[in-house]
Order: C-alpha cells, then structure tokens, then sequence
C-alpha cells in the first residue's frame, strides 16, 4: 500500500484506549456494535478510509495531525496509571477534544476541494464563530491558545459505579448551553472508565471526579446520538444494550451536515441534555 494512503478520521490513539488489553497497539482488539451486528474489530481497521483527507499530498495532511496525537497519547498514559497529566498535555487533550470533531466523517464536503480543504475550513470558522463568538475579524491560533488558557478548563471523571463507557465513530460532543451558537462544552470518552469534560469556565463549572451511575446512561446516550454507524467498547455489550442501542439506530437519520466554501453549520446538542449531570454548575 502506497504510504500514507489509509488515512484515520477517528486516530488509532483514540479508539486504541477502549480495547480490553493493558497496553493496547493499533492492532489490539476491540467490540463494535453497528445497531445490528456485534464483531470484535482491530483499531486500525475501523474509522478510515483510502486518501479520506487529501490524495495530492496524503504525507502533509496525515502528519498535520501527529503533534496532538502524540500529546493525547502522553496524557492518556498518565491517566490510565493514576497520574495527573502535565499541564501541555492537559491542553493537548482540550485540543484533540475540539480537534475530533473538526477533523471527522460527520459533515459533508461541499467545498469542491479535498477533505483537508473543508477541515481548515471548518477550523476557521471555529476559531472566529464558536470559540470567539466572531468578536475578532483575524484570530490567530496565538490569540486561540491564550483565550483558551484563560476561559477554558478540561476535567477527568472516572466511572463511580463500574460501568463502562462507550464511544462512537463521531466520540467529541459539543454542546451550547444557552442556545447562543457558541461552544460551551465539549464531551469525550477516553476510555471504558474515563471521560473528559472541556468546559468554559466563565459558563459552566465541572465539579468531582466521579460519575454518577444516572450521568453515565446519560454519557453513554450522548454517544449512542452521536454516532454515525456504530458505537465501540472494551467488552460485548449485552442483549439488553444491544436491543436500545439498536432502536435508537434504526430511527436515526443518516443526513449529515455539511461544509462549503460560504458556511459551515456546526452540530450543536442541545445544552439542556446535560443540565441534569451532577457534575454540572451553571
């Protein structure tokens, strides 16, 4: 296979973190579940597609996203032994956590150009709308690192019960708690036992370190909406997850937004889906 040529929207350092094994590879083993079939896959097989980001220059748009993988690589070995993760790879996690959404299979290219095109398109109108709220006409990535520095703070929460999380093919789930098209919070399952919350503080306070079993079902929901064709986990689910999972994909509509030259809209959850989580403050 020519080098670079399968391309990941999904990074084998993400889903790698929901195999059952200790130290996962991109080769490990995980459960997949599309709403009707239950299969154990290989990471590397799952979320990619052949040149999904650029066939003219599939070496430059694959190592565009090297850096952060390697952060959030670091930041999860910290975590998953119990350590608390560096500042930098705390900011690496709040990155990657914007940066999966951004980077995925859930809106469609309409630019005319490569994936990669409408990616930095989207990051664009990120930056200006969503993050800054479009109060500044030139945001550069400079002047984004330091409002997120400022506002923004990201929290690990650890399952309180025992129950695994799950995640998806579209895992990062933004949220506007007050409707006002801007991003307040951002979701993602690390793996089977921790979840991250990204939050702007000057909205929202995250509080604890522990889920409730009522946030996890609601977690676990949040990913089950998220998804586009399936959902993943470190273990089979059971007949009972299987049967709701699989109502809730068989209702789903497959439209998917989409990017063109002249606007992007991003995928928004309704903030009052997560009012009711006990680590929650408004």
């Amino acid at each position: 296979m020519p080098a670079y040529k399968r391309q990941h929207y999904l990074p084998a350092v993400y889903l790698k973190q929901f195999s059952g094994e200790v130290k996962p590879t991109r080769t490990s083993s995980i459960w997949k579940f599309d709403g009707t079939k239950s299969s154990q896959v290989s990471v590397e097989s799952q979320c990619a597609e052949d040149y999904f980001y650029s066939a003219a220059a599939p070496a430059e748009a694959e190592k565009l996203f090297h850096g952060i993988e390697g952060l959030y690589g670091q930041c999860l070995k910290r975590i998953k032994a119990g350590q608390s993760p560096t500042t930098e790879e705390y900011f690496g996690l709040m990155l990657m956590m914007f940066d999966l959404h951004l980077r995925g299979n859930a809106y469609l290219n309409e630019t005319g150009g490569e994936r990669i095109d409408a990616y930095r398109m989207k990051f664009h109108a990120f930056k200006q709308e969503l993050l800054l709220g479009g109060l500044i006409e030139n945001a550069t990535d400079d002047l984004v690192a330091k409002h997120l520095r400022a506002y923004w703070r990201v929290r690990v929460l650890e399952s309180g019960s025992g129950n695994q999380f799950l995640t998806s093919d579209h895992p990062a789930a933004w949220a506007s708690l007050f409707a006002q098209r801007k991003v307040d919070l951002v979701i993602l399952p690390l793996t089977a036992r921790f979840t991250a919350v990204a939050f702007d503080k000057r909205v929202v306070d995250v509080t604890g370190s522990r889920t409730t079993p009522e946030d996890e079902g609601r977690l676990n929901r949040c990913q089950v909406a998220q998804a586009l064709r399936a959902v993943y986990t470190s273990s089979e689910l059971d007949a009972e997850n299987r049967k709701w999972i699989g109502e809730i994909f068989a209702k789903k509509s497959q439209n998917k937004g989409h990017v063109n030259q002249n606007s992007w809209k991003a995928t928004l959850l309704d903030g009052q889906l997560f009012r009711d989580f006990s680590f929650i403050r408004l």
